[in-house]
């Protein structure tokens, strides 16, 4: 009944979202990777380029650095093409709609794999439906499962993985780790930084089983060795590195190790701290759960009863100062890029540290609740150890690059939830109000999010309608995601990016070359319109992706001999 209940939820917001439009360029460049890989007969991966022809040395390439890669003369989306690839499939059977089809199956599959891990937990039904709430709908999980990005096909791929190795871990059956192993491995094929992901989950079993740790060890890294070779060679013949470009700029192309360890403070916060433009601030309100995190205490019942209430009240502090930044004057989205840690937007994860301390009992299962934290701390330490600086930061709602906890810790704060209204003394209603509390907000949170993610869908699709409909063939921008936002036009326009002045008088001159009469220059708008604007697109208040269209002259190119010279739109 939960499961089902989440999926009609997730149904109910993909038919109200505007399907045509996007969240960032993120999903707006994978866009561009399904339609070139359908042209391309499966064969080719490049992305066609109209404006090509013109720039052969990609000096004005629509998707700076580090959104591409050029390779021999051909221009490549940076990110790698499984997940496009996979999408082209829905996306010619049901249109526009087939894009989101991967993200909402995969996360009600994901979540009944959180359910089947619940039970491999010794969780009755209750709980199970419990965590099945707590995680798809008090958590960013909801938000990823109705947008189009590969982050919840991949955490479901972990989360069946992580079932498997709690089924080896009770009974030792290697089939069950082989299973788990290739699971684990097949998420890389959506998201790279997940092969850290499959050394933690072994380390983790490895350090739990009970003998036989060198075979488990060589049968895991077998399947997961097998399970990936595929994806090594798609690449190799997709991209012609087995490893792709995405892995190679934010990992292999690091700096050194100094200037690695130097931005591991600022990531860490980034990661598990940030909640608003006050970094003191900020950490004083992850205080509570990075604590809890840390410790994952069990509490005797007396001050389970006390502590739990203070804990989601301080849960619901934070989360309501780390939010109000979303409903003050000011930009929602420059405010998210400050704010969106792993904690913030999903108060009701402080449930999850806040066990009741049980005897222990011959045979049963509490051990492996213990084990499923270690692993998402564990997991949690390494990211943040290994990740470079730069891409902890971004538009997303809470933690995308750590989406893969938000599951396993919504499962045992589910479980925490249920034991600590039965152990609360005749469901006494000032410590029930504190629990109901801290999920109505972590709910109305993830409301929140999908406002955004509405609003933000209908600007993209404005724009990409205002840009279908004007004549001119070349566009250029000095605003660097417009080119890709303009997704729709993107291979039947010639678009260039041209951030100076310089830059967009050498591009002018070759327009004129080319024999282009005129162009779209597309701008952030000023406060009056310009004499040459034709449209203005504001963004709802979002304060980041207003735009303005002006029409601009490409001067006539030097005849040496006087003679007319052939112009175009």
């Amino acid at each position: 009944m939960s499961i089902a209940a989440v999926a009609a939820v997730y149904v109910a917001t993909l038919c109200l979202l505007e399907k045509r439009g996007f969240w960032v360029v993120d999903n707006a460049n994978k866009f561009l990777q399904v339609q070139a890989i359908i042209g391309g007969g499966y064969r080719e991966y490049s992305l066609p380029w109209p404006g090509a022809k013109l720039d052969p040395q990609f000096q004005f390439n629509p998707l700076p650095s580090p959104f591409s890669a050029v390779r021999n003369g051909k221009l490549y989306s940076i990110f790698p093409p499984f997940f496009a690839a996979a999408s082209t499939l829905p996306y010619r059977a049901f249109g526009v709609w087939g894009l989101y089809v991967l993200p909402a199956v995969c996360g009600v599959v994901m979540l009944a794999g959180l359910a089947r891990l619940a039970g491999l937990l010794g969780f009755g039904p209750p709980a199970r439906h419990a965590a099945v709430l707590v995680a798809g709908l008090c958590t960013p999980v909801w938000f990823y499962s109705v947008t189009f990005w590969e982050h919840v096909p991949a955490v479901c791929l972990c989360v069946w993985a992580v079932c498997g190795y709690v089924r080896f871990l009770r009974g030792g059956s290697l089939r069950h780790l082989i299973a788990g192993s290739a699971a684990a491995a097949f998420g890389v094929y959506f998201r790279d930084e997940l092969y850290l992901f499959c050394l933690v989950l072994l380390a983790a079993a490895l350090l739990y089983a009970r003998g036989r740790r060198t075979k488990a060890a060589l049968a895991a890294l077998g399947a997961m060795a097998v399970s990936i070779v595929p994806l090594w060679l798609f690449q190799w013949q997709a991209l012609g590195s087995p490893f792709g470009f995405h892995l190679g700029t934010h990992a292999l192309g690091a700096g050194g190790l100094l200037e690695h360890l130097a931005a591991r403070p600022m990531a860490a916060y980034m990661l598990f701290a940030a909640a608003g433009s006050s970094v003191g601030l900020s950490v004083v309100l992850a205080a509570p759960f990075l604590a809890g995190f840390l410790i994952n205490p069990r509490l005797p019942r007396r001050a389970h009863g006390v502590v739990v209430p203070l804990a989601c009240l301080a849960a619901v502090a934070s989360a309501a100062l780390a939010l109000k930044g979303y409903y003050t004057p000011g930009s929602p989205i420059e405010w998210m890029l400050l704010s969106n840690s792993l904690f913030t937007g999903a108060p009701v994860l402080i449930l999850a540290f806040l066990g009741l301390k049980r005897p222990p009992q011959a045979g049963g299962t509490g051990w492996l609740s213990k084990w499923v934290w270690g692993l998402a701390l564990g997991y949690a330490v390494v990211y943040a150890l290994a990740t470079p600086g730069r891409p902890t930061t971004g538009v997303h709602w809470g933690n995308r690059f750590l989406l893969v906890l938000y599951p396993l810790l919504g499962l045992l704060a589910g479980a925490n939830l249920l034991e600590a209204l039965g152990s609360f003394k005749q469901l006494a209603r000032r410590p029930v109000a504190a629990v109901a509390l801290v999920v109505l907000v972590s709910l109305a949170a993830q409301a929140n999010s999908i406002r955004l993610l509405a609003k933000k869908k209908q600007v993209s699709f404005r724009l990409n309608e205002a840009i279908r409909k004007r004549p001119e063939g070349a566009v250029i921008s000095r605003v660097w995601w417009a080119p890709q936002e303009m997704f729709s036009c993107f291979y039947t326009k010639s678009m260039f990016f041209a951030p100076t002045p310089e830059d967009y008088g050498v591009l002018l001159g070759r327009l004129s070359l080319a024999g282009y009469r005129r162009h779209l220059f597309v701008d952030g708008p000023f406060a009056q319109p310009r004499p040459r604007s034709v449209a203005r697109l504001p963004d709802d208040g979002l304060g980041a992706y207003s735009l303005e269209f002006l029409v601009g002259e490409v001067p006539p190119p030097a005849s040496p001999n006087g003679g007319a010279v052939r112009r175009q739109e």
